[in-house]
């Protein structure tokens, strides 16, 4: 697979949570951890999970504590897009490709990392921010992984 491909829909993805991607009070993730047009995840069939907290944990050190990790598969995430809104169909699509970073002085070496991209439903090529409600139900289905320490 290169960069860009397109993950099988059976593959599990990570999502980390801190703030403001997570809300202490209610102890669950807020919307806003997937708003964006290109929302970061990692691959669980290249890294275990273990192994992923730790490339969080190097990345976030000192600006955020991770809270927690939500878990989907790659077939469920697409669908969220598809549901029906209020009788109308979601205005964007998604899908999950492969991003591993390497040599990216940003960020720690990665190669099991993946982003969710949401385009316009009408123009394919054109990134579109995650709407509200998709965003909800990404909440929703991404289920909460226990840290291990």
């Amino acid at each position: 697979m290169a960069a860009g491909d397109p993950l099988a829909g059976d593959e599990e993805v990570v999502r980390a949570y801190m703030h403001p991607y997570w809300d202490d009070n209610v102890k669950r993730a807020s919307k806003s951890a997937f708003t964006c047009s290109n929302v970061s995840v990692s691959r669980l069939a290249i890294y275990d999970l273990n192994q992923i907290v730790e490339v969080f944990k190097k990345d976030f050190e000192g600006r955020n504590d991770i809270k927690a990790i939500g878990c989907a598969k790659v077939a469920d995430i697409v669908q969220t897009a598809e549901e029906l809104a209020d009788g109308k169909r979601s205005p964007i699509t998604l899908k999950v490709i492969e991003d591993p970073i390497k040599d990216d002085l940003r960020a720690t070496d990665n190669p099991a990392h993946a982003l969710i991209c949401s385009r316009d439903r009408n123009l394919p090529y054109q990134p579109k921010k995650i709407t509200g409600g998709v965003a909800n139900r990404l909440v929703r289905l991404f289920k909460l992984t226990t840290l291990s320490e």
